[in-house]
């Protein structure tokens, strides 16, 4: 998401209030940037958070000393960071067994960071050489229901 994209999660709340109510699940890129700013805005917004680690990503930066700072190593700061106090940092297979809907889609153009680095997606044929839009969803999910058994 980008980071601005939280603020509209406010309106989407008092749409559909119902939606929130187990919470909101987080994932893309950059996880430290545009995910992690969400979790901290929809952390004051919802009541639960879950950060998808596994279903982020972000990107080798250099620090203030010049060092590169590996994207894996940036993943894992910015997931030690939210887990806790903004967000519950999971793995996506702790997200199996829910039933999904989406409710609400958007497109927005990319932030100042994927514009930066946008070869990657398109290399991965995300998004069509030139394209500079993300598609943002937000998707209802709830557990699975399970029919109870009838034992005689």
């Amino acid at each position: 998401m980008v980071p601005d994209a939280a603020a509209g999660l406010d309106h989407s709340v008092a749409e559909r209030d119902e939606v929130w109510l187990g919470g909101v699940v987080l994932a893309g890129i950059t996880a430290n940037h545009c995910c992690a700013n969400t979790a901290r805005v929809s952390g004051k917004l919802l009541h639960r958070v879950l950060f998808a680690l596994d279903a982020s990503h972000t990107f080798d930066r250099p620090g203030p000393d010049g060092q590169i700072v590996s994207a894996d190593e940036l993943s894992r700061i910015t997931a030690t960071n939210l887990h806790g106090e903004f967000a519950t940092t999971v793995s996506t297979r702790h997200l199996h067994g829910l039933q999904g809907e989406v409710v609400k889609e958007c497109t927005h153009p990319f932030g100042p960071v994927l514009t930066e680095r946008a070869q990657l997606p398109e290399s991965r044929g995300l998004v069509p050489r030139g394209g500079r839009t993300e598609r943002l969803v937000v998707i209802k999910a709830q557990a699975a229901r399970v029919p109870a058994t009838r034992t005689s």
